[in-house]
């Protein structure tokens, strides 16, 4: 049975396409190709159930060009001819479930491995975008300002009905798999690594299911349970503690720090509240100085395994990263924490570990 094995880790502080013309003598016969690869892997929900007809998309940064594929019924999909690059964003999204995001690096004429988990969202509401409306799904409370919300691109006012999908996230379970894996974030231009309260993913669709967006001078006050899990005291939160809030940016594939919020206790259980001004995925953190953990993803041969997906997942812990030509990864970790590397390859539609 093949399988991929990580090499010992280094801890360090903060952190040939092929030719394949035919010589015929004549050189106008030769003709260039542009390098490309693929994307593939499997989207599952958070129990390892694959998910049929998941829209996958792919592109790099800055780049409007996309790979567009959908999964199976086994929950695997491949991109073809996807162009090379450092930063490949790829998007999950299907009806009914949270949008995730995987951000990666294509090498030419490489297979890049990128999974996905998908969460079913914990419901909606349909409101009337004139109207001042308080969104209440499970204990997440989510208020909304009249004539608050705009098309994406164009800035312009939407008028009409409003889909509101609410999915809550409790870090301490199984649910992160489903948001934005890789906890790496930036504060004042700063690296950090976030440690994580509650996460929140509010999308917002118009009468013909067009994705829309708040109007910056508006923004929404959400209302999201947290817990403090299994974390340290020295980590924990308390009522009264005001909080930073991250939002996810799948451009910069980072968490950006944005705002604060203030915790509260209702009837013994933490909420967080904040106000966003736009709609992602969003965090209560706190941020810290990371370090950084090297290692290497090699096959039973030997040979270094390109483009591999790889997990580094811990009590505080939580970051991904993609290997290199040579199968070298460097994940951010949290300084103290036991941490585990998880390496992740597709060939010959499968999934290799």
């Amino acid at each position: 049975m093949n399988r991929l094995i990580l090499l010992p880790l280094l801890l360090t502080p903060a952190c040939n396409k092929d030719n394949n013309s035919a010589d015929s003598g004549d050189s106008a016969s030769v003709s260039v190709v542009n390098p490309h690869g693929r994307v593939g892997g499997f989207v599952t929900d958070q129990d390892g159930n694959p998910i049929e007809g998941v829209s996958v998309m792919a592109h790099l940064l800055s780049d409007e060009v996309y790979s567009v594929g959908t999964t199976l019924a086994d929950g695997s999909y491949t991109l073809l001819e996807v162009g090379p690059g450092d930063h490949l964003i790829v998007t999950f999204q299907k009806e009914g479930y949270a949008t995730n995001y995987k951000v990666t690096k294509l090498l030419n004429w490489e297979t890049v491995t990128s999974n996905a988990v998908l969460l079913q969202i914990d419901g909606s509401k349909t409101i009337s975008s004139f109207d001042a409306n308080s969104v209440v799904i499970q204990n997440t409370t989510v208020e909304f300002q009249a004539n608050s919300f705009a098309y994406p691109y164009t800035g312009a006012r939407y008028n009409g009905n409003v889909t509101v999908e609410v999915t809550h996230v409790d870090p301490s379970t199984n649910e992160i798999a489903g948001a934005p894996r890789d906890l790496s974030a930036i504060a004042s231009n700063d690296e950090s690594q976030l440690v994580s309260y509650g996460m929140v993913d509010v999308t917002l669709r118009g009468e013909n299911g067009e994705l829309l967006s708040l109007d910056a001078d508006k923004p929404a006050v959400l209302k999201i349970p947290i817990t403090n899990g299994d974390l340290p005291e020295t980590l924990q939160l308390a009522p009264g503690d005001t909080q930073k809030t991250w939002s996810y940016d799948p451009e910069r594939n980072a968490w950006i720090e944005e705002a604060t919020g203030t915790v509260s206790d209702v009837d013994g259980e933490l909420y967080f509240v904040f106000e966003a001004p736009h709609f992602s995925w969003w965090n209560c953190d706190q941020g810290f100085v990371p370090s950084c953990a090297e290692g290497r993803v090699i096959d039973v041969l030997g040979f270094p395994v390109r483009g591999a997906d790889v997990t580094c997942e811990g009590g505080q812990t939580t970051s991904t990263a993609v290997t290199d030509e040579n199968g070298v990864y460097t994940c951010s970790v949290m300084v103290g924490d036991y941490v585990s590397f998880t390496g992740r390859t597709f060939v010959d539609n499968r999934s290799w570990h």
